[in-house]
């Protein structure tokens, strides 16, 4: 009975669970689901085309990119199948092509570099690499899960622009060695010490490589060009300037086939004997020692990959009218690198070029994707024969030219410079950094400076008064060429969130500017003055006659600037009534005009809540204040009327002034 009882309670709640909802959060897991029971049969022609040319390019790519990770090339092909084909099932875009990319290469190269010379590891580096891949899967897979890619948004676009060019600059010094036929042995050596042994090491290199590497490097560049230049006026140039690589390949891998078939000898170095067709599935390494000397390369490997993908979803998205779901191209990503590591292929993402080939080639859904992994996979089973008479030259001219392609010029730098050069710094740290000393500390280094400088823009921001202009710590503040305000009465701007980093600063800004501009309601002699007077910045100007000054009237912050407020601002708002009440004479903090104009909800409730700060009367006079819409314009700009606050604050500058008379100040 009691069995009964509890399955017909759990049936009760399941249909309670609308089926709607449950569909819809099953359609967005798999998008999928969504598009292609609406996959129009005029789709297929732009798929399968575009698949093919990506599946062409990504050929001899995929083979050049390995060769940078420094493990057997046919793992470049391996990472490109269905890896590859499984993002069309999670992925949201239809020009994403999943595969190796340079810098997930060369960072794989380090990790695989550290991790070897540990001196009781027993892997070998395909083993490790594998490995990397298979744990970023999983890390990519959890941003998406857990919503974290809020953790990209630290790493600002500056960065990553001197990241990519720093890494696309140390990449092309690693390709010399293949390129100019040079033999030296670099794995081992530091960063800066690879490139100074790569460029001595020059006079060394042989002839031959040396001439076809150079050759294949200037048809590469000059069919760039072609392809920038006329792309948009002849359909030759678009699809000879997107196939360049494959047909480079096609056209080397040829003469050196006559020449061996003449000679019966190649007279350069060729690619390393590549196995026909796809190894058996196996599954990556379950060693959670490993896992945990790779976890912090491989962290960065990770943010790198996601960042890459989502930067060309950005980039080409909008430009062909659709929008990638963010969150879902983290699981998409991740997906593909899990399914991959099973495949023996390694950390993967998307890179721009493959991309921008399959949107100019006419891609309509993520069904591209499948299509150019089948190019792929049968391509391994039948060029392996044909890539033993591929010069090595030839594959480090296609890496070292394309990567070049991702270097941001001196163009770049000076518009950094021009808009934030704090942008510019980090920019050219990245370089520096990535250059010298290697690809994961060149993004940690320079996206902790601009954390850092992020910091202190909030901890030391711009401030200005009516009649006070101020500089700050990192920009200037200019004179706002306005009247100023009735005597006695403080017009403060804040030109950032009141939060404790700058709590304490907001005060002394504040403080300063009322003591230089007023003068105490109650003067005393030097020798009745208390002893804490003489500290600090109040010293100085109480050694100022200032009987001539006005006293306290009134302060009026606006805050249209600021957008929160915590409670160590709150609790500095509070100090500073206490303070200016005492100073301008007033026996009750309550009935000091302290007033705020232009906050936000937030503001205003953090606001209220304190009511020693707006007493029921000056609630009402802000709500005046805003409800004008011509006065709430002019204080955005800090350029209150005048006339106004001669209204609103003259009559308490004027009770002031007696009151100050009755005191009878005696001058210093």
């Amino acid at each position: 009975m009691s069995t009964t009882s509890s399955t017909s309670q759990n049936s009760k709640i399941f249909s309670k669970i609308p089926l709607r909802r449950v569909t819809t959060q099953f359609k967005n897991a798999l998008p999928i689901l969504q598009w292609l029971p609406k996959y129009n049969r005029s789709w297929l022609v732009g798929d399968l085309i575009s698949g093919i040319a990506v599946g062409v390019a990504v050929l001899p790519q995929s083979l050049a990119i390995a060769q940078v990770a420094g493990i057997p090339v046919q793992h470049g092909l391996y990472s490109s199948t269905f890896g590859t084909m499984v993002y069309s099932i999670f992925g949201t875009s239809k020009d994403a092509l999943i595969g190796p990319t340079s810098v997930g290469s060369l960072l794989t190269r380090q990790t695989v570099n550290e991790i070897t010379n540990y001196p009781d590891n027993f892997y070998t580096p395909t083993e490790i690499a594998i490995a990397a891949g298979f744990l970023s899967s999983f890390i990519i897979m959890g941003l998406g899960v857990f919503r974290l890619g809020i953790v990209l948004s630290f790493i600002s676009a500056p960065v990553i622009a001197g990241y990519t060019s720093g890494a696309a600059l140390y990449t092309f010094f690693l390709q010399l060695p293949s390129m100019l036929g040079i033999d030296v042995e670099i794995h081992h050596l530091p960063p800066y010490e690879k490139i100074a042994t790569v460029l001595s090491s020059i006079p060394k290199a042989r002839l031959v490589d040396a001439m076809v590497g150079v050759a294949s490097s200037i048809f590469l560049f000059g069919m760039s060009q072609v392809y920038q230049r006329f792309h948009t006026r002849s359909a030759w140039a678009k699809y000879l300037g997107m196939g360049r690589n494959t047909l480079l390949i096609i056209i080397v891998t040829l003469l050196f086939f006559m020449i061996h078939t003449f000679t019966g000898s190649i007279p350069v170095t060729v690619v390393d004997k590549i196995p026909n067709g796809l190894p058996p599935p196996k599954a990556p390494s379950f060693d959670l020692g490993l896992y945990a000397k790779l976890f912090a390369s491989v962290m960065v490997m990770s943010l790198l990959a996601v960042m890459e993908h989502i930067g060309m979803c950005k980039t080409l998205g909008p430009k062909n009218g659709y929008t990638a779901d963010g969150n879902q191209e983290f699981i998409a990503l991740g997906f593909s690198n899990f399914l991959g590591s099973f495949f023996n292929g390694y950390i993967t993402s998307s890179g721009l070029t493959r991309a921008m080939i399959s949107s100019q080639s006419g891609s309509k859904t993520p069904l591209m994707s499948t299509f150019a992994a089948l190019i792929v996979i049968g391509g391994s089973y039948i060029l392996p024969p044909a890539f033993k008479f591929t010069p090595n030259a030839t594959i480090s001219a296609i890496i070292g030219v394309n990567i070049l392609e991702a270097f941001k010029g001196p163009k770049v730098y000076r518009e950094f410079w021009r808009i934030q050069k704090t942008d510019c710094i980090a920019s050219l740290l990245a370089l520096v950094i990535t250059v010298c000393f290697g690809m994961k500390i060149g993004i940690i280094i320079p996206a902790t400076f601009t954390i850092v400088a992020m910091m202190l823009r909030i901890a030391r921001p711009k401030w200005e008064t009516m009649s006070h202009p101020e500089k700050d710590a990192l920009t200037e503040t200019h004179d706002t060429g306005i009247e100023s305000p009735p005597p006695g009465v403080i017009i403060f701007k804040w030109r950032e969130s009141i939060l404790f980093t700058n709590a304490e600063y907001f005060k002394d800004k504040l403080r300063k500017v009322a003591y230089e501009s007023t003068r105490p309601f109650n003067l005393v002699d030097p020798e009745d003055r208390s002893w804490s007077e003489y500290v600090g910045k109040r010293a100085v100007l109480n050694r100022v006659n200032r009987s001539q000054m006005p006293t306290l009237c009134g302060v009026v912050l606006d805050l249209s600037a600021v957008n929160r407020i915590d409670f160590s601002g709150v609790k500095s708002l509070i100090d500073l009534k206490l303070e200016f009440s005492t100073y301008a004479g007033r026996e009750v903090a309550s009935e000091f005009p302290f007033y705020f104009v232009n906050t936000n909800r937030e503001i205003s409730k953090a606001l209220s809540t304190s009511m020693i700060l707006c007493p029921p009367d000056l609630v009402l006079i802000q709500e005046d204040l805003r409800n004008d819409k011509e006065v709430e314009q002019e204080f955005q700009t800090l350029k209150p009327n005048t006339t106004l606050f001669t209204n609103l604050l003259d009559p308490i500058a004027t009770l002031h002034q007696e009151r100050s008379d009755v005191a009878s100040p005696r001058n210093h």
